[in-house]
């Protein structure tokens, strides 16, 4: 079992709901929190947080492989609908105009391998979500230091989508790199993949150091992180060291900026070898705003070399994987209801070469956080397919007024079209017992409202249909369900309030 930064103590939900309600009190009487009189160099201490509470209602087919535990072969004869979301409290101390130090307590809503369903107990234990300490004008002007649990994250448009860095919402990076069987220790999907691929939820705290030095219109981060997962020694520890710069071209259009990073990546190899594996992504792209930014054009890509694994005998595997994605959204410019549409294209490489004497795998793997479809993408609610995958998605929405409110419901839509990168092979058990090899990981359909009740809290609405998937339909054949099923859906409310 993996160690990781957390904290399991004894205090509950319902503490963590009296410390919300304390911290409102002090907030509506507009009464300033005190700290220790040793501590006079505090100079400001805020109090916000976070709530979110998701009905979440899956069809049996999905819920077979999302919410694994408690089902057997041929057991899931049932939808699953529970709450599911997290409750957080943070604190912000402001000790100068150059330190501060964040702290932030509460639930979670996925970790250890499963989702933490509202009212369970595995679900009301409070755990430390973030601790890190800020410097400004670190040795240098213009450079910040921030030491503990990060939130940096590589992102090239923005929009908390991260194609490949964002730890804080991903699992580990050698998550893909298990499913289905080995052959000449590469890895591709088979029987048994959706469950370990949908079944495996987790969220990482990576502990290290961000040097981040801003100045005009150039960023560049210096990211060491030794522990996102700390094994004990230190070729037992998965760790992340890069460089990364943001470019901001405002003169192409306001909120245009290109990107780079080059990342090292040390990890246990689930395929062979003693550890301490190392592993290099690089990349990047860009993001820009044309036509008085009605139009939003994007692109990125990246790939992977080095050692995957070092097997006793014979030579070690080597990294091959690519991924990019590139696409284009349009908002009709003087449109009272900000009317929107948009297509993008995402790929993610797999293993196509199965030959025994191969020594390269070309699966691509990340710690990725695309979620626009959500029974096929999404790690909360869906599959979290993010490998051997490529799919094209056309979205669009558009924003109404309801009640005295200014375009305060937004609603959107997207169609996905998705497959695998490599074939997929699956051998179902039983009198279905015949080898077959598919790309059809399946079509989706979402809908999604969004009511703004103001700028602090929301309800959110979505509906999720899945269909034309040969990989769930033999998935279930070969996990002894034995209902001829190619699609599913999902049904979605929540409530989002920060304070």
């Amino acid at each position: 079992m993996r160690k990781s930064v957390r904290s399991r103590g004894g205090i509950g939900a319902a503490a963590l709901a009296g410390l919300c309600l304390t911290a409102l009190s002090a907030s509506a009487q507009d009464k300033p929190i005190t700290t220790s009189r040793d501590n006079g160099d505090t100079v400001k201490v805020t109090v916000s947080g976070d709530v979110v509470l998701d009905y979440v209602w899956r069809g049996r087919e999905v819920s077979e492989f999302v919410n694994p535990g408690g089902f057997g072969a041929g057991a899931a004869t049932h939808n699953i609908n529970d709450f599911e979301g997290y409750a957080a409290i943070r604190l912000n101390a402001d000790l100068s105009d150059k330190v501060s130090a964040v702290v932030e307590m509460g639930t979670k809503r996925v970790d250890g391998g499963g989702i933490l369903n509202w009212g369970n107990a595995a679900a009301n234990g409070i755990l430390l979500r973030e601790g890190q300490v800020n410097l400004s004008d670190f040795l240098i002007n213009d450079l910040k230091a921030q030491i503990g649990i990060t939130t940096w994250s590589f992102d090239v448009r923005g929009k908390g989508e991260s194609m490949a860095f964002d730890l804080r919402h991903s699992q580990q990076i050698t998550q893909n790199m298990t499913l289905g069987g080995t052959t000449g220790l590469t890895t591709r999907e088979g029987n048994g993949a959706l469950g370990a691929r949908a079944g495996t939820k987790d969220e990482l705290e990576p502990v290290g150091l961000v040097l981040t030095y801003s100045r005009d219109a150039l960023k560049v981060d210096a990211v060491i992180l030794p522990a996102i997962v700390e094994g004990g020694f230190t070729a037992s520890d998965e760790a992340l060291y890069a460089v990364d710069f943001m470019y901001t071209l405002d003169a192409v259009g306001k909120g245009s900026h290109l990107g780079a990073i080059i990342a090292a990546h040390q990890f246990v190899s689930p395929l062979a070898g003693p550890g301490g594996e190392l592993m290099w992504t690089i990349g990047g792209g860009g993001d820009f705003w044309l036509m008085d930014r009605a139009l939003e054009v994007y692109a990125e890509a990246y790939g992977q070399f080095g050692t995957v694994a070092k097997p006793a005998a014979g030579p070690s595997i080597k990294a091959g994987g690519t991924a990019f994605q590139l696409g284009a959204d349009y908002h009709l410019p003087n449109n009272a209801n900000n009317l929107w549409a948009g297509i993008n294209y995402t790929y993610y490489s797999g293993d196509n070469d199965q030959n025994a004497g191969n020594t390269t795998m070309d699966r691509f793997c990340a710690y990725s956080n695309m979620h626009d479809l959500m029974i096929l993408e999404d790690m909360y609610t869906g599959f979290d397919w993010k490998s051997n995958y490529w799919a094209l998605k056309i979205d669009g929405g558009l924003a109404l007024s309801l009640g005295s409110g200014k375009n305060n419901l937004e609603l959107s839509a997207i169609f996905g079209f998705a497959r695998t990168q490599s074939t997929d092979t699956f051998t179902p058990a039983g009198a279905l017992a015949t080898t077959v090899n598919t790309h059809k990981l399946g079509d989706e359909i979402d809908l999604k409202a969004r009511w703004l009740l103001n700028k602090q809290a929301s309800i959110n609405v979505g509906v999720g249909f899945l269909f034309s998937s040969d990989i769930l339909k033999y998935s279930m054949l070969t996990n002894g369900d034995n209902r001829d099923k190619t699609g599913s859906e999902m049904y979605t409310i929540g409530l989002d309030v920060r304070f």
